[in-house]
């Protein structure tokens, strides 16, 4: 922390550390398209997927649901080094879906291009041109709503714009 005098008055300037934990979600605001890809889709520490003019905070998952997800990555990964049809779309990697009443940019949790998917997914592309074959989604109770939200939103935008499977992984435990 550094402190700086100025008309008398202390004025603090935090480190680096403090500005990452206290950066501020800016889900809801409103953004072009165009401020998205420049400004949000790889220059935040919060993940965020734009849903036709709105910033839209991806949630976080709890321990058995990314294990689930580890477990379904590992059982497609030895499925494709067997047969060897198309290529994972990870790491926050987007896809733009044109819809007839809007236009939404969705990070599937997990995704598959087919190697006879018209636009392929080459090797330095940032995000995916077309569209995935294959979107999988880790669901997260961390906010009200997320598990209803995300099926039916994301499934409904999936089916319309030509997403041929599509699912989702959650555990939930029942006692």
């Amino acid at each position: 922390m550094t402190i700086a005098l100025h008309s008398s008055l202390p004025t603090f300037s935090p480190s680096p550390v403090s500005r990452v934990t206290t950066e501020l979600s800016a889900n809801c605001l409103m953004v072009s398209e165009a401020d998205y890809w420049e400004n949000y889709y790889e220059n935040s520490d919060v993940v965020y997927e734009w849903n036709n003019g709105y910033l839209e905070e991806k949630p976080v998952s709890d321990k058995s649901t990314i294990l689930m997800y580890q477990w379904f990555l590992e059982l497609l990964g030895y499925f494709l080094k067997t047969y060897p049809l198309g290529d994972l779309v990870l790491l926050e990697t987007a896809f733009r879906l044109a819809l007839p009443h809007k236009t939404t940019i969705r990070k599937p949790d997990l995704g598959l291009v087919l190697h006879s998917n018209p636009v392929p997914y080459l090797p330095f592309d940032k995000s995916y041109h077309g569209i995935c074959d294959l979107c999988v989604e880790a669901l997260s109770d961390s906010k009200p709503g997320e598990l209803t939200r995300e099926p039916k939103t994301k499934f409904e935008e999936y089916a319309k714009t030509g997403v041929t499977e599509y699912s989702n992984i959650h555990l939930l435990w029942y006692l």
